[in-house]
């Protein structure tokens, strides 16, 4: 007898979880895990804007600087150059 009411059970049980876990309205706690999801996608968006924006920063400081070198080795160049010349 015990058998046979278990063999019962357990696919009433599936079939109940089924029917619910189907149920389409939305609860608060769903409403809440997509507001969150909205707001960590929106931080996620926000870093990656600004990350491009300091690469791009660092990107044109490290150009500039370069360019600083340059024209600072070139300078001290002509400088041993013009006291080598005496």
């Amino acid at each position: 007898m015990r058998t046979k009411r278990k063999l019962f059970l357990i696919p009433a049980i599936l079939v109940g979880g089924l029917a619910l876990s189907a149920c389409e309205a939305e609860g608060p706690a769903e409403r809440t895990a997509e507001d969150m999801g909205e707001r960590v996608d929106e931080a996620a968006e926000a870093v990656s804007e600004g990350v491009e924006k300091t690469k791009e920063s660092v990107k044109e400081s490290v150009d500039s600087l370069s360019e600083e070198a340059a024209e600072a080795a070139e300078a001290a160049g002509d400088r041993i150059e013009s006291e080598t010349d005496r």
